[in-house]
């Protein structure tokens, strides 16, 4: 099998070179990087929101250490919030020929190894795949789904889209599709990250297609140690995009 080549979009932003948030990102790209196996082609996108040049710059040091991750692509949304990174984001890698795109914010840390080569393949083997999350199932309604065996030794819970519980969609670690991405549509712009999720939570396409791995280590409780774990203790939420 021909695997899909795979961008992996980090993104980013931090107030100062000060600030905590810059040092989870330094932290969390460097273990991303470090960690993370795919026998397929790959690159590195930094989708950033408006932070000093000298954040981006200690980035893309880290970036450089890694063979795979020397040709890193870089937007900058200007302080209009997640969403407008995220459309910054698409804009750039959609003009490739990229067919998958994992999403990684800078406060998401890589913990162990983790080999993403048999998860991409399952989007050719199962055109019902959409979106594969790579974070805890969190959920306060009923969460409904199947379970599918796309690729063997991979099996995933394949999400109900008319579950009662709002938040099938999740803006945690996760791989997309570009066509998905695009089906998506725009992000909505100059809000922060809980309300921009909220919104797209509520379209009708982002509940569809959406899996959680039941074979890869990635945990379905926060509590317990898992593939990515969130270390952002300090966040920018009162520091909103003007």
């Amino acid at each position: 099998m021909t695997l899909p080549k795979l961008t992996v979009a980090f993104f980013t932003y931090t107030p100062s070179m000060s600030h905590p948030r810059h040092q989870y990102a330094t932290r969390c790209l460097d273990e991303l990087l470090t960690n993370l196996g795919y026998d397929g082609p790959c690159n590195l996108h930094i989708a950033d929101d408006g932070s000093p040049p000298e954040h981006l710059e200690a980035l893309r040091a880290v970036a450089h250490k890694r063979p795979w991750a020397d040709q890193v692509t870089c937007t900058d949304s200007q302080r209009r919030g997640y969403g407008a990174s995220y459309n910054a984001m698409t804009n750039a890698v959609h003009g490739f020929p990229d067919e998958l795109v994992l999403s990684v914010e800078d406060d998401w840390a890589l913990m162990r190894p983790f080999d993403v080569t048999a998860l991409c393949s399952a989007f050719a083997a199962d055109a019902r795949i959409n979106c594969i999350r790579l974070n805890y199932l969190g959920f306060a309604g009923e969460l409904r789904g199947s379970v599918i065996r796309p690729v063997p030794g991979q099996g995933f819970l394949l999400l109900d889209p008319f579950s009662p519980e709002y938040h099938v969609w999740s803006a945690g670690p996760r791989i997309e599709t570009v066509h998905f991405q695009r089906e998506l549509g725009l992000f909505r712009e100059h809000c922060i990250a809980g309300e921009m999720e909220i919104d797209v939570a509520g379209r009708s396409v982002s509940r569809h297609g959406i899996c959680w791995p039941l074979d890869a280590g990635v945990n379905s409780s926060l509590d317990n140690p898992s593939t990515f774990a969130h270390i952002g203790t300090v966040s920018v939420k009162d520091d909103r995009p003007v």
